[in-house]
């Protein structure tokens, strides 16, 4: 896998809804993205999965694989840490993700913005 699919996932809006000890990470306004729950992703003619994993010391690195269900070794790790502004590395895994992606491809006419 290619540094620039890494950046394109890392360039997604995803926003996670969790609860207090549910591990995530993001910024003070959002979006809160959740740690160590498998997301899936295709194109036409790809598939794959991405997880994120804290690293103890602060910082989130994000694995990513070539199969959908991160089965394995991962293909690929984030070449640099992700240092987030909130960061939850203790408790267990979400155990639900609400997860919604924007693509800016059309006008934006009678969209619902939040």
């Amino acid at each position: 896998m290619s540094t620039i699919f890494l950046a394109s996932v890392l360039s997604l809006i995803i926003g996670a809804n969790s609860i207090n000890d549910c591990q995530y990470f993001g910024t003070a306004t959002g979006p809160l993205i959740p740690i160590d729950v498998c997301m899936k992703w295709d194109t036409a003619e790809l598939t794959g999965a991405y997880s994120y994993e804290c690293d103890g010391l602060g910082a989130v690195y994000m694995n990513a694989w070539d199969n959908d269900d991160c089965s394995g070794p991962s293909t690929a790790t984030s070449e640099g840490a992700i240092i987030p502004e909130i960061l939850n590395c203790g408790g267990g895994v979400c155990n639900h993700v609400i997860i919604r992606e924007y693509q800016f491809t059309e006008i934006r006419q009678d969209m619902c913005y939040k």
